[in-house]
């Protein structure tokens, strides 16, 4: 084998690595723009429905606290399956994935502490601390992304994951909670989505 040759298989090698950064980014932010969008339109209906009185009754309240779940289940069904194969990526894009891979199996794990405690306790204050505790944990997620990446919206999109929950906090059993929740799910998971989307495609 020449060196001409060798050089192009390097180099072919290194095209599939960046490739695949690509694609992981663009799955994620697949997902990303999925959650965003469907859980901060049901904290948004929550809060409406809260603020001016529509009356969703029992069926209605039901559907709105399960079918968002739902339909996150097929958005991340139908990501998942969109590129079964697996891909080589660089030690960044690996550790970035890693990040929020952990911290959505930590999400899990505090949901299985505060529900019984909430339910057990019928108190709703224990409950919605837990939205405020997963919003920090994303925010740490996407520090981790900025400190790997050194890219500054990144880290505006942590330190925004970091003031909602503090704002969670402050405004719990109310309805500006509700908002909040809404809103911040939209501005700092459906909007980065669009955002790594576009960067996938871009190629940065």
């Amino acid at each position: 084998m020449s060196a001409a040759d060798t050089a192009l298989d390097d180099l072919a090698f290194l095209k599939g690595l960046v490739e695949a950064g690509d694609r992981n980014q663009a799955r994620m932010g697949e997902a990303f723009v999925g959650g965003g969008l469907i859980y901060g339109v049901q904290g948004l209906v929550w809060w409406a429905s809260d603020v001016f009185g529509w009356p969703l009754g029992p069926l209605g309240n039901l559907a709105l606290a399960t079918l968002p779940t739902i339909l996150f289940c097929g958005v991340a069904v139908w990501v998942a399956r969109r590129d079964r194969q697996p891909r080589p990526a660089g030690a960044v894009s690996r550790a970035v994935r890693a990040a929020f891979i952990a911290t959505g199996v930590t999400n899990l794990a505090l949901l299985c502490l505060f529900a019984p405690a909430a339910i057990s306790r019928q108190s709703m204050v224990i409950w919605e601390l837990y939205p405020a505790v997963v919003f920090a944990l994303q925010g740490g997620a996407w520090a981790t992304a900025y400190m790997l990446r050194r890219r500054l919206w990144l880290g505006v999109v942590a330190l925004g994951w970091f003031v909602t929950a503090v704002a969670l906090g402050l405004t719990l059993a109310t309805s500006t909670y509700l908002l909040i929740v809404g809103l911040g799910l939209l501005a700092w998971m459906a909007v980065p989505g669009f955002v790594m989307l576009r960067l996938a495609r871009k190629g940065a």
